[in-house]
């Protein structure tokens, strides 16, 4: 299964329902994908905030019955009501019939809209309550991005921090590609890219760490701005690698590359 597939399935992840084989894939995708975490952390950051939300309870069995009995009750009771005194209501009707402007609010009128601001009541609620749920995972995912690019100013403005800079194959390119690490031994690196050229439609730039097996991708990219920041976590020491490329992929990134990387640089 390719990483475009694979990001698909990371709503499943985060609801631990996917089958053990394809938990495996997503595993290793959000191993060398910073793309693919930032997604399960927005998606676990939406789950944490619906917990907000007062969780739906079934009905009482009673309520319908108990609803029906109150409410002939009250047409019973209006009933006898009416009886009593109907010969003052019908005497109040003949001196002062309302105009054809005027309608009288009846009791019957009025527990209508009684009733109507009953079923309004709990929408208006159920509204508010979602209107605080965006509120929170938007909070959330902010809080989220902010502890990265807390983390990624720690690496980069460390004094005893690496860098090294990838080389282009291509002389006449001006974009800048460099590698921060604390120490070959960390498992975090922060890559930042600076003037990447436009790519076409349906092509993104990825990232590659390579050991002495095979290149693993480590996510795609497609940089908007002058200057792009990235925070890899590595479940294993910077140090196992021995390179770290870039190459354009199609939109979606590759298992293998499919191209000649166009800039690396020795990390290990």
């Amino acid at each position: 299964m390719n990483d475009t597939s694979l990001l698909e399935l990371i709503p499943d992840y985060a609801l631990d329902t996917l089958s053990p084989v394809e938990r495996a894939e997503v595993d290793g995708l959000l191993a060398r994908s910073a793309e693919a975490r930032l997604h399960l952390r927005d998606y676990t950051a939406m789950l944490d905030a619906l917990a907000l939300i007062v969780p739906a309870r079934r009905a009482p069995t009673h309520l319908a019955a108990d609803f029906k009995a109150r409410l002939l009750s009250e047409i019973k009771g209006d009933a006898v009501t009416h009886d009593a005194a109907t010969q003052d209501a019908e005497e109040s009707a003949r001196l002062a019939e309302p105009s054809p402007t005027q309608v009288p609010l009846t009791v019957g009128s009025a527990r209508v809209i009684g009733l109507r601001r009953q079923l309004w009541l709990p929408l208006t609620l159920a509204a508010a309550l979602i209107v605080l749920a965006v509120g929170a995972v938007t909070f959330i995912q902010n809080q989220s991005r902010q502890s990265e690019q807390a983390q990624i100013a720690a690496i980069m403005h460390d004094p005893a921090a690496q860098h090294k800079a990838l080389a282009f194959n291509d002389p006449n390119v001006t974009a800048q590609v460099v590698v921060y690490m604390k120490s070959a031994q960390d498992s975090d690196m922060v890559i930042t890219m600076e003037a990447m050229p436009p790519l076409p439609a349906g092509k993104q730039y990825q990232l590659w760490l390579i050991d002495s097996n095979a290149p693993i991708g480590a996510g795609v990219y497609d940089p908007v701005s002058a200057s792009t920041q990235v925070l890899l976590h590595l479940k294993v020491p910077i140090a196992t690698y021995q390179q770290v490329a870039i190459s354009i992929e199609p939109t979606g990134g590759s298992s293998q590359p499919t191209t000649t990387p166009i800039a690396a640089a020795q990390i290990g």
